[in-house]
């Protein structure tokens, strides 16, 4: 078996690293690491890969092509195969569902590697530049940049927002969006939806986020009341 190992992102705190496991020139298995340096990032992620089928480190051989990317590299975005891309997933990402972290909590990894990948690859997709970038964030969850987002959960929802942008869409399109009095009519459709009485839904409320008024949340409570009103909804699809 052979590894390819493929640098995707460098900042000043963390490398990412995507290795990829084949046999006969077919994926046996991939998976991203994170670390300090690229040796560090890529003993990560081949572990991470050997786990996934129960490899053994005899059984590979590892074919870099980090090295001499490294001191090139400054937030590169990860290399994304676009042939069938509409209609394929990439089986290393497998991102779990947000929910609310105020009366139940999401276990944060230690390793956000593949958040950061999935962050890159919807960044790409939608093709916004740095600037573009740090625009929406700004509006939406109110950080200057991604580099400053310490929150796992914030980082959860961030993503699905990016989800949900369309391919070619401008960043400053959605300033307006972003305002408060926009996100409680959005979240108004929601609840016309789901047929919920003012009781209800501020039941709802009140056990998510302590409070007994939408005009009692931030920006981003709103945002996240709103990705919770999502979730009720899928699951009676």
């Amino acid at each position: 078996m052979q590894i390819n190992s493929e640098l995707c992102h460098v900042d000043e705190n963390k490398i990412i690293v995507r290795i990829t496991v084949s046999e006969n020139q077919m994926l046996v298995s991939s998976a991203l690491g994170q670390g300090k340096d690229v040796n560090e990032a890529e003993n990560n992620a081949i572990s991470k890969a050997m786990g996934r089928v129960n490899l053994s480190q005899s059984e590979l051989v590892v074919k870099n092509n980090t090295s001499n990317k490294q001191t090139k590299a400054t937030n590169k975005q990860p290399l994304i195969n676009t042939e069938n891309s509409k209609d394929s997933k990439d089986p290393s990402i497998d991102l779990p569902t947000y929910k609310s972290t105020t009366n139940q909590t999401i276990d944060s990894p230690n390793d956000w590697s593949e958040e950061i990948y999935a962050i890159d690859y919807e960044i790409k997709r939608i093709g916004w530049s740095k600037e573009d970038e740090d625009l929406f964030i700004n509006e939406s969850l109110q950080y200057r940049s991604r580099d400053r987002i310490t929150s796992y959960e914030d980082i959860m929802l961030f993503i699905s927002l990016l989800k949900k942008i369309k391919e070619g869409s401008a960043a400053k399109d959605y300033k307006e969006l972003f305002n408060s009095e926009n996100l409680i009519l959005k979240s108004n459709k929601l609840l016309d939806i789901l047929g919920w009485e003012t009781v209800k839904a501020r039941d709802f409320l009140n056990k998510q986020f302590n409070k007994n008024s939408r005009n009692l949340l931030t920006k981003k409570e709103l945002l996240k009341f709103i990705q919770l009103l999502e979730q009720e909804l899928d699951r009676r699809n």
